[in-house]
């Protein structure tokens, strides 16, 4: 704004008074005419007279003081320490006034006298002075008077400029004045305008114009602004109308907090937009989102209470020392309340949905700055934290109050409510996910995996009971079945068990976490039954080995197959069931134990029976003579099959441990008969009849199919020991093919065990035991072993050159049938070997 300048004042109007003045000389009248040469800088005519005479004057002026100090009269008074009120207070107390008055008036004398000879004397100097004064008066008069005029000029000239400014500073203020009526009529104008939408809004009962909506809440937030202007509220057309505005702009506020609620209800997307922008718009969207969430969060809480409501659902009768509880009633109101659950957190759904649409730039910035508010999260943080108090109430609430019946009902059925809120957060994250709808793009406002956390956490104290209790279900029946007087668990105990777990696991199958944790129970379970198995194999005999076995065996295999493992979650309960499986072959490997030790000891015996003297006394040389360790051998085999085998589970780790068992006693049998010595025919004949008798248990045991090439061993085995040294003597393809059925090493020592001294068998010739022979025939080559007796023939040939009473007709017919039979016989083993990958009949 441009500001009017003040008056220049250049000069004074009033002419300037002379500054030397003396009475009735005249000298006192302004000097009216300029001073020539004055304004060009010169000096005024007569001034270089007074400077040179001022110095005579104060000469003179000097002497005469001088002469003043020096008279008697005068000295006194013009001395430095003389005080005229001590000098009148001292005339009146000595009473010398008249003389003092005296003196001091001849000193005045004397000084007027002096002065008027000093004038008179100096009179014509002085008047020279005066002319000279009032010359130079006259000059500065005349120069004043030309000042004068020079300033009267510059007023007029200022006075021109002046005028001017005055006149546009009126019409600035004018200008102002009606700015200012024009501005405070437009804000009347919009006060009423905004007035009239605003009152016609209220006074209308739509409000789902969701145009109008906006428009009224810029016309509020508009009037709440006019209103905090202050020459408005001055205006008497506003004033009068301010309480009706204020009370409008309240009840539409009111209106704009109903609209939103009803269209959260409605789940009309536009509404709830339109209603966050009028929200917006009024400037306190962050507060009334945080009070919206509240009064969600109360309606949950209280659609919980009454879903939970114990004097609902739970009697305590006079009969009874106990509250029960309606479980039907229970679970419909409960229902009920997830029913209005789902409502509830579908507006609060919608409302986050509308804070996270992208819509045109229109849009108040606010409002896009409020999508950073997750108010669906807000809510159920909330109500996780209410529901969880209410749930520990309950939790902490005694067994047989009515809180604590609930308590424990829900805990007996979590499986249930667990599967309800998964059907609620199933038909929430329908309403979480929208597509494209009318230019708003939105996409999921909450993942399926924060749901269920909220929900889980909010449930967690009936999970955790739920989850002991069910541990106590599957453990308790294993602490009962091995309590020290009971019977070892077979097969119908583990299926119990199995059938135990299989209810435990089927309730949880629609909870993915729930069935982990349930899981790890049944495996729990699993490891215990494990253990107390374990424990028991240490005092357990064969008929109880074979019962725990069962129960491992049929308790592993139902937990491998229950539910189809190829669900990764039952990761631990498969491991579990791996460890009772190993356990079972661990059973399974003490059970065979036992058979394998009676084996190896009654073979170790055959020798004994077989070269007794009872073994020759058959006076029929093909009677079947049945030896004492075949009796053993048998009877036990038998015992085996009935009381362990025939009880078991059949399993593929039990055939094929029943298949190496069988195999290997028809190989060792071969083997210990091979080391056999002095075997004429009455023992051979005893020994094809205990090979026999073998036989018929051993195809009881295990099918004759399933016995593999050690069978066919074990029969080419007995056809040679039928046979006679002539017969072997023709070395003919169907006896190399029959003996080839069997390690050229049991057919060569065979025959040296018919051979009489000096040829002997290896161990003979080393002094060693059966025992270790069979030991060291195991843990070496068949090379090494036809090694081992081709030394022997060696022996037995440098023997027979060392005896000259011996020649080569005198050779034992064993020896040269071995020093045939045997090179043919390792070269097709040899042979045979390398055309396959097949193990040697005999031992393995």
């Amino acid at each position: 704004m441009m500001t009017t300048p003040s008056k220049i004042q250049i000069g004074s109007r009033s002419p300037a008074k002379s500054p030397w003045s003396y009475a009735g000389s005249g000298l006192g009248s302004p000097l009216m005419s300029p001073i020539p040469g004055m304004l060009a800088g010169g000096e005024l005519p007569g001034m270089e007279s007074l400077d040179l005479n001022s110095e005579i004057v104060g000469n003179q002026l000097n002497t005469i003081l001088s002469s003043f100090k020096t008279d008697s009269s005068l000295k006194f008074f013009l001395s430095e320490d003389f005080d005229a009120v001590k000098h009148v207070g001292n005339a009146i107390g000595n009473g010398t006034v008249s003389r003092s008055l005296q003196e001091t008036e001849n000193a005045a004398n004397l000084v007027s006298a002096q002065v008027r000879e000093e004038v008179i004397r100096r009179q014509d100097a002085l008047l020279g002075e005066v002319e000279a004064v009032s010359a130079l008066e006259q000059q500065i008069e005349s120069l004043s008077n030309g000042l004068n005029k020079l300033a009267a000029t510059t007023d007029q000239l200022v006075d021109s400029l002046n005028d001017p400014f005055e006149k546009i500073q009126k019409s600035i203020h004018k200008m102002k004045n009606a700015a200012l009526a024009a501005d405070l009529l437009q804000k009347v104008v919009r006060f009423q305008t905004c007035s009239n939408k605003v009152q016609a809004f209220c006074s209308s009962n739509d409000s789902t114009d969701a145009d109008g909506l906006k428009s009224t809440a810029e016309a509020v937030r508009e009037l709440e602004e006019l209103i905090k202007t202050p020459p408005l509220d001055r205006v008497d057309i506003v004033a009068r109308e301010l309480p009706a505005i204020r009370k409008a702009n309240s009840e539409y506020k009111s209106r704009v907090t109903d609209t939103l609620r009803n269209a959260m209800a409605s789940g009309d997307p536009l509404l709830i937009a339109a209603a966050l922008q009028s929200i917006d718009l009024l400037g306190n969207i962050e507060e009334r989102l945080d009070v919206e969430v509240k009064n969600l969060v109360a309606q949950a809480q209280k659609a919980i209470i009454e879903g939970f409501d114990t004097k609902q659902v739970v009697q305590k009768t006079a009969q009874s020392t106990h509250a029960d509880i309606a479980l039907p009633e229970m679970w419909k109101r409960l229902d009920g309340a997830i029913e209005q659950l789902h409502d509830v957190i579908v507006q609060i759904i919608k409302l986050q949905l509308v804070l996270q649409w992208k819509q045109d730039p229109t849009l108040p910035s606010s409002l896009n700055d409020a999508t950073e508010l997750h108010v669906c999260r807000a809510f159920l943080q909330l109500f996780k934290k209410n529901f969880l108090e209410h749930i520990q109430s309950l939790y902490r609430a005694k067994s047989f109050t009515p809180g604590g019946v609930l308590f424990h009902a829900l805990c007996d059925d979590y499986p249930r409510l667990s599967q309800i809120f998964g059907s609620l957060s199933d038909r929430l994250m329908n309403a979480a996910t929208l597509s494209q709808l009318d230019g708003f793009v939105s996409g999921s406002v909450i993942t399926r995996d924060e749901l269920d956390s909220y929900f889980s956490d909010a449930l967690l104290p009936i999970e955790k009971q739920y989850l002991a209790l069910s541990l106590s279900r599957v453990t308790d029946p294993i602490i009962s079945l091995f309590r020290p007087d009971a019977p070892s668990p077979g097969t119908i105990a583990a299926n119990g068990l199995a059938r135990l777990f299989a209810a435990e696991l089927s309730s949880t199958m629609n909870d993915p976490k729930l069935f982990v944790n349930s899981s790890k129970n049944v495996a729990a379970a699993l490891y215990m039954y494990a253990g107390k198995a374990q424990e028991a194999l240490g005092d357990a005999k064969d008929k109880s080995i074979s019962d725990l076995y069962d129960g491992l065996y049929a308790l592993g295999a139902a937990a491998r197959t229950m539910f189809g493992l190829q669900i990764t979650n039952g990761k631990e309960m498969t491991e579990a069931a791996e460890v009772l499986t190993t356990l079972s072959e661990t059973f399974l490997e003490k059970l065979f134990l036992d058979i394998r030790t009676t084996v190896d000891s009654s073979l170790l015996k055959m020798k004994d029976d077989i070269m007794s003297e009872e073994g020759k006394a058959s006076a029929e040389p093909t009677a079947h003579v049945k030896e004492r360790y075949i009796l053993v051998l048998s009877e036990k085999l038998r015992k085996f099959k009935t009381e362990s085998l025939d009880r078991v589970v059949r399993s593929r780790a039990l055939l094929m441990s029943v298949h190496a068992l069988a195999r290997q006693t028809l190989s060792k049998f071969v083997l210990h008969a091979s080391l056999l010595w002095s075997l004429d025919l009455k023992r051979r004949t005893v020994l094809a009849a205990d090979m026999s008798e073998l036989e018929a248990v051993v195809v009881k045991v295990c099918a004759q199919k399933d016995l593999g090439e050690s069978y066919s061993a074990f029969r080419a085995f007995r056809k040679l020991v039928q046979m006679e040294i002539d017969e072997l003597a023709s070395i003919d393809d169907n006896l190399l093919e029959m003996l080839s059925e069997l390690k050229p090493s049991c057919v060569v020592m065979h025959i040296l065990g018919r051979a009489r001294a000096p040829l002997l068998q290896p161990h003979r010739r080393m002094q060693w035991s059966t025992k270790y022979m069979v030991e060291w025939i195991d843990s070496h080559s068949e090379e090494e072993a036809m090694e081992s007796a081709n030394e022997c023939l060696v022996a037995y040939e440098k023997f027979m050159k060392s005896d000259e009473s011996q020649n080569a007709e005198d050779m034992v017919p064993e020896y040269k049938l071995l020093k045939v039979l045997g090179p043919k016989l390792l070269q097709r083993y040899k042979r045979r070997a390398g055309l396959s990958t097949a193990k040697p009949a005999v031992v393995p």
